[in-house]
């Protein structure tokens, strides 16, 4: 508001010495406040300089650039009403449209996700040549438009316009490559490149004096497409060939190819790729490092199936190996001079806390440094979220509730992260009663998401009780109540354990859970036979319980309702007390609060520490 309010004086002279007329400002001034608010995304800030100007009898009168820089910023907003809202305005005002603001209009909708609302405007503008003439940037942006559709055909089509209209120049290759790409059809992007690639021996780009070749983008976009459908081995041919005909892989590129391997936890050849991108001059990214940082986080994570038993990101805490490479990758990326971000810094700090022994010192270490040295803000949002992460790994919930109470305003990621840190180190009464004090508090508007609840019925489910079995459902029937959908991570969660509690014995209230589970899974995107290979597991195991009930004469529908009146809602389950305060004191402790904890709960905490299950990922996926 500060820019308006001074821009506002401007105009009126009010408080502005040295005034001596109404002296109109230029176009040249409003649009210049127009555009700085358009690259910022302050297009509430801008309709009030867009009025003011309108309103005040001396100013300039709006024109085709004008509403070219309002398209610019609604358009970057993603704001389809407003990008309306702007185009029906210029025609009321009878403002005559330019080949600047056409570009804009196109590219509005299509940022948008409105690419037929674009082609249809594009479309006119080519009958209409005469009056409106169409450039280069017009037919990429138009392309741009069918490439983000991935639709392949009319993007060839328009580029047969192109070529007979000698429209085309390394934005339509590069362009067009993406079109191919997101078409799954790597085969003719590997040719359009072949075919249109400017080769130049003598010419070395990517160097400190030169800029990159104009082909670089396609190139690394065909590098990212063959690794995310599978195929590094392709990939790894194409960044050869880049060299072969002398196109420079740029950061970007080798950011792709690090990542890809990365992923597929090929930390060597990943790392080699590293070797060889700072042999090339060409330097890192705090991107480049966070692609290897998220890599090594992963690794300390089992990867699990359904009959392995799922449960949410479990840590292998047998090996502590990717914690020495990270912190020895943080100290290389620290020596070469590359800035790490909020982001490095959390994942970094989560990936600490998959170690079989986190160092809480390290951590804080870690922190208090990049803070002293305003290398990162302090308090941050992200970076305090991790280290919430790093005490519940260490079963050190007074540490984590003394980091999250430092967070003003926390998002459901931070509310999440204290949630599993609670269930981690026992104190799952802890973790309901934060959840009813934030996501029951009326005046908060924090919702919960899958993962809140995948955190809190991991808590209860791993109990193998009957206290257990009813939280969980009522927990379930909670985030029912609350129209949020239960994802396949949660429904393998829940199955896994009714799998688990099988072979001891099975219980009525169990099998109903588990059927409405197994009945709300069907709304879900499952691959081919995934649902019915969990179906029949279950099926299996049901078949002699549910050949008990049938003889007992009891509907499906009336056990539900006995579960939900008799055991539930008239016993009282849905209300706990675990003595816990949220935001007390600084020195209110958690092992104050223990000895007023309702009996059962206690109870079910006690048996989970018996059982070694405080040290088990509750639920809660970070990233």
């Amino acid at each position: 508001m500060t820019i308006f309010r001074i821009f506002q004086r401007l105009l009126s002279g009010v408080g502005v010495r040295n005034i001596t007329g109404n002296k109109a400002l230029s176009e040249k001034d409003f649009n210049f406040v127009l555009n700085a608010l358009a690259n910022t995304g302050r297009m509430d800030i801008a309709r009030k300089v867009l009025r003011l100007q309108e309103r005040t009898a001396f100013s300039s009168r709006l024109s085709p650039a004008t509403y070219s820089i309002l398209l610019k910023g609604y358009g970057k907003n993603r704001d389809l009403e407003g990008v309306r809202m702007t185009v029906q305005k210029a025609k009321e005002k009878n403002i005559r449209v330019d080949v600047i603001m056409l570009n804009s209009i196109l590219n509005a909708f299509i940022n948008c996700d409105e690419c037929m609302e674009a082609e249809a405007i594009f479309n006119d503008s080519l009958a209409m040549k005469e009056k409106l003439s169409p450039n280069i940037r017009t037919y990429n942006t138009m392309l741009k438009g069918f490439a983000q559709m991935g639709a392949l055909d009319k993007a060839k089509e328009l580029t047969e316009v192109m070529k007979r209209e000698q429209q085309w120049d390394a934005i339509t290759t590069n362009t067009l490559v993406n079109a191919a790409i997101n078409a799954m059809n790597f085969e003719y992007a590997e040719n359009l490149l072949e075919l249109h690639t400017k080769h130049d021996t003598n010419y070395e780009y990517g160097t400190t004096r030169n800029k990159d070749h104009p082909n670089v983008e396609a190139y690394t976009a065909l590098i990212d497409g063959y690794a995310k459908n599978g195929n590094l081995e392709r990939a790894f041919v194409i960044f050869k060939r880049m060299r072969e005909i002398h196109v420079q892989p740029n950061e970007y590129t080798y950011t792709c190819l690090i990542s890809a391997y990365a992923i597929e936890k090929n930390m060597e050849q990943a790392l080699r790729i590293l070797d060889h991108m700072e042999g090339s001059r060409i330097k890192p990214t705090s991107v480049t490092y966070n692609a290897l940082f998220s890599a090594l986080l992963r690794i300390g994570q089992y990867e699990q199936t359904f009959e392995d038993g799922y449960e949410y990101d479990r840590i292998d805490h047998q090996s502590s190996r990717h914690i020495d490479q990270a912190l020895e990758l943080f100290q290389r990326m620290v020596k070469k001079g590359v800035r790490p971000t909020v982001k490095t810094i959390s994942i970094l700090l989560s990936c600490l806390a998959t170690s079989s022994k986190p160092t809480i010192s390290e951590a804080t270490g870690i922190v208090s440094k990049l803070e002293t040295d305003n290398i990162i803000p302090k308090n941050h949002l992200r970076v305090n979220t991790a280290m919430i992460r790093v005490f519940g790994a260490t079963c050190d919930l007074e540490g984590a509730l003394a980091v999250f109470r430092r967070i003003k305003e926390p998002d459901v990621m931070a509310v999440n992260t204290f949630l599993d840190a609670a269930c981690r180190c026992g104190q799952s009464a802890v973790a309901f009663e934060t959840f009813d004090s934030i996501f029951e508090d009326k005046k908060s508007s924090l919702l919960p998401d899958v993962i809140t609840f995948s955190i809190l019925l991991s808590s209860q489910l791993r109990l193998n009780s009957s206290i257990g079995s009813l939280r969980a459902l009522a927990t379930y029937k909670d985030m029912k109540a609350r129209e949020i959908v239960p994802d396949i991570p949660l429904v393998d969660m829940i199955l896994s354990a009714f799998m688990r509690n099988e072979r001891s014995r099975l219980r009525k209230k169990d099998i109903i859970f588990t059927l409405n589970v197994l009945k709300d899974a069907e709304n879900l995107k499952w691959l081919p036979g995934e649902l019915e290979q969990r179906k029949q597991i279950i099926r299996g195991m049901l078949l002699g319980k549910m050949s008990e009930l049938s003889r007992g004469g009891e509907s499906f529908l009336e056990l539900n309702a006995e579960l939900e009146d008799e055991l539930f809602w008239k016993k009282g389950w849905n209300k706990v007390d675990s003595g816990f305060r949220l935001w007390g004191q600084d020195g209110d402790s958690i092992s104050a609060s223990k000895s007023t904890q309702d009996k059962n709960l206690e109870a079910g905490d006690n048996f989970m520490a018996s059982k070694g299950w405080n040290n088990i990922d509750s639920g809660f996926r970070l990233f």
